[in-house]
């Protein structure tokens, strides 16, 4: 099953999904082994093989399913109000700012929960805000 599978059974929004992420979901890392016993399985090797066949997993690789999970839901929904702010835009309202606003929004949770950036991203983003107008 999925968090998408979870958010259609309880018929929740992406706010919903959000503040159960930070009810139910450890901060931190979980081990491999803590996923695996919360899956009913026996070992991290069945885990590996039903979840992660593509990837060698080792305990290094703790998983923030909170962060992850949280990021998924934010981000679906800043495309829901994109998908908004387009079609006032189509009317010929001023959305820019809150496109700006959004774009933001997305590259912080992506680089913060995520861990998606670099330092040359990070650059480039902060020479397109320090542009008039962005």
């Amino acid at each position: 099953k999925t968090l998408k599978w979870l958010q259609d059974e309880i018929k929740a929004d992406f706010s919903t999904m959000k503040t159960a992420c930070d009810k139910y979901l450890n901060k931190g890392e979980y081990s491999m082994i803590e996923i695996a016993q919360s899956l009913g399985l026996n070992s991290e090797r069945e885990l590996q093989n039903l979840y992660f066949p593509q990837v060698e997993l080792t305990q290094k690789n703790g998983l923030k399913l909170h962060d992850r999970a949280l990021h998924v839901f934010s981000e679906a929904e800043r495309t829901v109000e994109f998908e908004r702010l387009c079609s006032k835009f189509e009317r010929g309202v001023e959305v820019e700012a809150e496109i700006g606003r959004l774009m933001n929004e997305s590259h912080w949770s992506g680089r913060d929960l995520y861990e998606a950036s670099c330092e040359e991203l990070e650059e480039l983003t902060e020479i397109c805000r320090s542009v008039e107008g962005c």
